[in-house]
């Protein structure tokens, strides 16, 4: 990851039939991100603001998607490299094993939303 690079990353997760993909990318000078949620090969949202400061709030959400699917949030954190959880229906069924500087930008800039 440098700082004038353009760095990705992809998630790629069944869920009852459905496809669901996380695709996200970032550079840090000039400071740039999107974030986009295609399921079933439709884009639900995407997010182009910088948004991976605060790992309590999701950066990608949808809503009333199918009868399976009644939300999908999708969380970010990343110090050094980015990591994905993934909330469906409001059940956690994805996440991925964050850092100690992680856990330290979660401590600092987190915050409990409900």
């Amino acid at each position: 990851m440098g700082l004038f690079s353009k760095t990705s990353k992809y998630l790629e997760y069944e869920y009852m039939g459905h496809r669901i993909e996380v695709h996200n990318w970032w550079r840090m000078v000039p400071t740039q991100s999107a974030a986009t949620l295609i399921i079933d090969d439709e884009i639900i949202v995407k997010n182009t603001k910088w948004s991976h400061i605060n790992p309590d709030i999701p950066v990608l959400k949808g809503s009333g998607l199918s009868e399976s699917i009644k939300s999908v949030e999708v969380f970010m954190i990343g110090m050094f490299s980015m990591k994905f959880a993934l909330k469906i229906n409001g059940g956690l069924v994805y996440s991925e094993e964050i850092s100690r500087a992680d856990e330290w930008q979660r401590k600092l800039f987190g915050h409990k939303t409900s």
